[in-house]
């Protein structure tokens, strides 16, 4: 059985999204599911949430096609993976709106989760731009 994707979106800002990913990642992992948190928000607060630092990649390269098992590391938390963010991120969502498979290339790009996570949670922006498309289209 495949990976089970969830995105955690809204387009107002303050309403809980980070942390309801953050919580609802953790919570699985502790029961035992294997969780991956992508933060997909330049102001990496899900990474930060979790007590973590983008030291190296983040969810850029993994926009950049660099595969998932290189991206995603393990927290401090048993079972919860994250690929977190960092800044940059902010510049990746007009090159995406550029990409013809734009909307659909995270989804693909977390395909490969499969086997390696019972859960996929993703924490995005609050805007309505291609990398919040992207997060929504699976």
């Amino acid at each position: 059985m495949g990976a089970r994707i969830f995105a955690i979106a809204n387009q107002k800002g303050g309403v809980g999204k980070t942390t309801t990913a953050i919580n609802l990642a953790a919570c699985l992992a502790e029961a035992g599911e294997r969780s991956l948190v992508v933060d997909l928000d330049p102001q990496a607060n899900a990474t930060s949430g979790l007590g973590e630092r983008a030291n190296g990649s983040s969810s850029i390269d993994l926009l950049d096609g660099a595969p998932l098992r290189e991206l995603a590391k393990p927290t401090r938390f048993a079972n919860l993976d994250l690929v977190p963010a960092k800044p940059d991120l902010a510049g990746t969502a007009a090159e995406l709106s550029r990409r013809g498979d734009g909307e659909r290339y995270l989804t693909e790009a977390l395909a490969t989760a499969n086997g390696d996570y019972a859960r996929c949670r993703r924490s995005t922006t609050r805007s309505r731009d291609s990398l919040s498309s992207s997060a929504r289209s699976s």
